[in-house]
């Protein structure tokens, strides 16, 4: 997954350095999107436009419910 969010426990200045994967965050845990990468594959660059659609943006706060 290309979307970085800091898990809320970790939620402040300076913190980027603990960003995880957004597939790696436990469900109905609540974190904070960070960075988008944007990969080469056209496939996977159609997902990552769908996240941005949806609202996974940096800064937004995020929470994985399934």
């Amino acid at each position: 997954m290309w979307c970085h969010a800091i898990p809320s426990h970790f939620c402040r200045a300076g913190m980027k350095r603990n960003a995880i994967r957004l597939d790696e965050l436990p469900t109905e845990a609540w974190a904070t999107v960070v960075e988008i990468d944007v990969p080469a594959n056209t496939k996977d660059r159609e997902l990552v436009l769908r996240l941005l659609e949806l609202g996974f943006v940096p800064s937004e706060r995020v929470r994985i419910v399934a």
